[in-house]
Order: C-alpha cells, then structure tokens, then sequence
C-alpha cells in the first residue's frame, strides 16, 4: 500500500531536474514541528510525460517495480528494530521471538529478513495472490529456499480483516507477533475494517505478545496540509541496475482531494520508468485511497479489541520518539494483555 511513511524523508525533486541527472535524491532531513518538511514545487514539476511514454496498470499489479520504488527502506535495520521491540516490550516469552505474521506483506522484505535472522515460523499475508507469487520468488533468489522447503517461512494470499491464527498456523497456538507496515493499515478506510483487523489480530496473539503498526506522523493530519497545501508535490529517484534503467517517483498532486469527514486522501502516485539506452518512458500511475489515522484513534482501537499501546515511535529505530525532531511516522507497539 502507499502511505507517506513509505517515501523517503525529504526527498522532494523537479522531475526534469531528475530526469537530466542534475540531481540526487537528498537522504538529509528538513525538520518542522516534528516531522519532515514538505518542499512545495509549484511550476517546477513537468506537466505531463513525453509522447514515448506507455501507460501501464497499477504499482501494485507490478511486484516487480513496486519493491524497486521502496527499495531505499533499510530492511535490515527494520528487522533488527522488530526484533528489538519485542525483547523490550513482549511479556511472557522465555524462548524469544520464535513467530511472526505480517499482514499486508508485499514482496515480503520484513519476513525474509526475519526467517533469516532465526526467527521459526513467518508467515507472510497479502490479498494480492500476484504480490505472494513474488515474494516467493524474491525469498528464493535472496537464499531462503530451505526456510521456504520447510516451512519455516511461508506466504499465504488472504485478508487482513479475516483471518485466524489456527488456520495460518496449521494448529493451535498463536504469533507472537503481528505487524502491518509500509503504511498498510491506511487501507482500510472505515471503522468497522480497522476494528476488524485489530480483532483479528488480538485473537491471533500470543497473551504478552506485540502488535507493530506503522502509520503517517500525525503531524500531517494535524499541520492542516492535507486540506490547505494544494502545490505539495514530493519525488524521489531509485538507480536500477538493469541496463542503467531509473525510476522517478512523483508522490501526490495538486489535485489531490482529503475528506476531513472520513480522513481519507485520495492521492496520485505516479512512477516513470526510463530505460537507460533507449530513453524510453514507462509510466505507471495509481489514484490511492488512504485513510490517515492519529495516535489517540489507535490507542482507542486498541482498547476496544484488548490491546494496549506500551509505545509509540516516530520511526522504526528504538530512540527516535514520536515528538522526536526525526520522527516522520507512527510506529505503535501495542501489547495483548495475559489476561485477553
């Protein structure tokens, strides 16, 4: 899914100053009221695509290209930050994190790098059965084919909203984790779906086990940018190796519509592909529903289905809090009482 936690902080570029090579995407962060700046663009964005530009489906139809558009995410580190989480604010377990279900997986990068790093049973889940057939295939090629052989790490096509740990598991017992990164939760865009994913979830926990979610900052429900600021446009740049292929990400528009009622914004991705040799543009774009939630609306969905919020970050490392002056996203941890 697309959400502002996945892009890059900062990373706001013309896209005919990318498109000559004039400029990088910029790793640095421009700080404000907690969270990254928005870099307005105004006339400096291109209008439109070159006449040898083609039309393609969705991000989300292309495995392949989606995983290279969030490929600067530092998965590694994201690992190590789960792992972390749970040593720190899990309750119960003697052995250490040994289960995992992450909803809403994608191509997979957080549960490869927990089955490698030892982690006994993952399972990934994804209503996208295209998205499951790539992450099985990025798994192998990255050398996980032993955990995908043996079951230690598997991918199953099915909804967030329902499923039961019994069903994943093939038995009794529980995860002792549960996370939905990568801005996944914003697609759900009423109460009764969020409330059913935190239901599903509580009851697919371990007691003293985690649930991690990873949300925009509020920040930018609250700075009043998503109804005001009609010009943000914000763009990043991935070097592909193939051919010395790259891709622009141009993220949101200036017609992007917020409904304050609902807090869903209806935002345009667009991601252009240019082939290195030839020149040629390959253009995919997506119109993204995504609903923006605050940290009192999870702190209270929590309490409705039997969780507790033990932490808030503004990102996915232990010492950035979520009033830090590098924190540009909610990462809630929330823990299942022995009790629930």
């Amino acid at each position: 899914m697309f959400n502002s936690c996945l892009r890059p902080p900062a990373c706001c570029l013309g896209l005919q100053a990318l498109r000559s090579g004039q400029f990088k995407c910029s790793r640095s962060l421009n700080i404000k009221l907690g969270r990254h700046r928005r870099l307005s663009l105004g006339s400096a964005i291109s209008s439109g695509v070159s006449a040898s530009s083609t039309s393609q489906p969705g991000l989300y139809k292309r495995p392949d290209l989606y995983q290279s558009v969030f490929s600067y995410r530092n998965f590694e580190l994201e690992v190590k930050f789960l792992q972390a989480s749970f040593r720190k604010h899990a309750q119960g377990s003697r052995e250490g994190l040994q289960s995992v279900l992450d909803l809403g997986c994608g191509p997979g990068e957080h549960a490869l790098g927990l089955a490698l790093g030892g982690v006994q049973t993952v399972v990934g889940l994804d209503l996208s059965r295209g998205m499951i057939t790539h992450a099985e295939a990025n798994a192998r090629r990255k050398g996980a084919a032993c955990q995908l052989d043996s079951g230690q790490l598997r991918f199953v096509q099915g909804n967030m909203c329902n499923f039961r740990a019994q069903s994943l598991l093939g038995g009794s017992g529980g995860f002792d984790m549960v996370t939905c990164l990568l801005g996944t939760f914003s697609s759900l865009l009423d109460n009764t779906q969020a409330l059913q994913a935190f239901s599903c979830t509580h009851n697919a926990l371990n007691p003293g086990g985690l649930f991690v979610l990873e949300l925009s900052h509020p920040g930018d429900l609250f700075d009043g940018s998503l109804i005001w600021d009609e010009t943000q446009k914000e763009m990043w740049e991935v070097e592909k190796t193939e051919e010395g292929s790259k891709l622009l990400v141009e993220w949101g528009d200036e017609t992007d519509k917020f409904d304050p009622v609902t807090q869903v914004i209806e935002r345009l991705v667009c991601v252009t592909e240019i082939k290195g040799q030839s020149g040629e543009e390959i253009v995919v774009e997506d119109h993204v529903p995504a609903r923006q939630f605050t940290a009192q609306e999870v702190d209270l969905l929590a309490r409705a289905t039997g969780l507790e919020v033990v932490e808030l970050y503004g990102d996915m490392e232990q010492g950035i809090s979520l009033t830090h002056e590098e924190a540009y996203r909610l990462v809630a941890v929330l823990r299942k009482s022995h009790e629930g």
